[in-house]
């Protein structure tokens, strides 16, 4: 932009000082990118010199290494394994009503004998949840399940 009082050849020399740094800079800029000294891309050793190869671009540019999977479609992903349901292994011999409350004499299913249980108490994975006359409810994993006592 030229000031109002700015004569035209001045004008003209600002033009030509600015296009001459111009091309005095993008010509040094050619002249060094042309005649820059090629430096070995890997170090090389003294022992090995004949054994060496010449590594270019293409051998460093594998085009593999760039493909991204950036959006995949839900239809692609695997649907998530059902919940596995652990089979209920406890077995109920006696309700037995105490003072203190109800408690079961449950069986585990490890061989380890009875166990006397009473509601909130746990039992392995399975936490009692409530004691009537006719069996127990027990919660695992989240699921609740009932097992009743046989005549």
């Amino acid at each position: 932009m030229t000031r109002i009082g700015d004569s035209e050849p001045l004008v003209r020399h600002r033009a030509l000082v600015t296009m001459s740094c111009t091309v005095a800079i993008l010509g040094a800029a050619g002249t060094w990118a042309v005649l820059l000294p090629k430096a070995p891309l890997l170090p090389q050793s003294s022992s090995n010199q004949s054994a060496t190869r010449t590594i270019t671009n293409d051998a460093l540019f594998k085009p593999d290494a760039w493909r991204v999977s950036l959006w995949r479609p839900f239809s692609d992903a695997a649907p998530p394994p059902p919940p596995t349901i652990a089979p209920l292994t406890l077995k109920i011999f006696s309700i037995l009503r105490q003072a203190d409350g109800i408690t079961a004499a449950i069986d585990p299913g490890t061989g380890a004998g009875l166990v006397y249980a009473k509601v909130g108490e746990r039992i392995g994975a399975h936490t009692i949840t409530a004691i009537d006359e006719r069996g127990i409810e027990v919660e695992v994993d989240g699921r609740r399940q009932r097992v009743e006592l046989r005549p």
